[in-house]
């Protein structure tokens, strides 16, 4: 009699732990399931530092999911402009092709095949893009932080992070969405080869 007891409290015990399994299963976003039960490597902190930096970037320009080696022209082209706009002082109305060109080169390893319009708010002609119609951004409230980081054996990285928003107006901070990166590391610097966005 004891033992049928016991087992049944033990398939119950079982029972309860499977279905607590499945209800958090189901809870998962997409990034939190394929992140699940990855290993991380060890990393220091300085590396950890300049990572979330690096990728804040990306986050800051809403930089668009492209699989790995496979950025179009026009992506590229509007992180250029974008970059260019918001972290160089020398840009007023005008970014020339070439500068874009160097940008596109400098993260992610890239030329740009054809320079061209983007959409109506940017004017390509001459050689240089008109980007006075493009508002600058109150704050620079968007960041992201390296969740996990886990080394592929080919000379390149995957990196799961988080971006963030930060609110000035009540100073509360919320998650925006999440990322998937393939970066590799040049010498000193790092060329993003694969950027997916999930959404929280």
């Amino acid at each position: 009699m004891k033992k049928n007891i016991l087992t049944g409290c033990l398939l119950i015990v079982i029972l309860g732990l499977i279905l607590i399994y499945h209800i958090k299963d189901r809870n998962l976003n997409d990034y939190e399931k394929e992140e699940l039960d990855k290993e991380c490597i060890a990393i220091e902190d300085d590396e950890i530092e300049r990572l979330n930096d690096y990728l804040s970037i990306f986050a800051r320009v809403e930089q668009q999911s492209f699989e790995q080696n496979n950025v179009s022209d026009v992506n590229l082209i509007t992180f250029g402009l974008f970059y260019n706009l918001w972290y160089n002082d020398k840009v007023d109305r005008y970014v020339t092709d070439e500068l874009v060109s160097e940008t596109s080169l400098n993260f992610f390893g890239k030329s740009i095949g054809k320079h061209q319009n983007i959409d109506e708010l940017v004017d390509y002609a001459d050689n240089k893009y008109d980007i006075s119609e493009i508002q600058m951004p109150e704050s620079f409230g968007l960041y992201s932080e390296v969740d996990n980081i886990l080394n592929n054996g080919d000379g390149t990285y995957t990196i799961y992070s988080t971006n963030y928003i930060e609110y000035i107006y009540d100073d509360s901070i919320h998650i925006k969405s999440y990322n998937r990166s393939i970066i590799k590391k040049v010498e000193e610097k790092y060329i993003l080869l694969e950027y997916i966005n999930y959404n929280k």
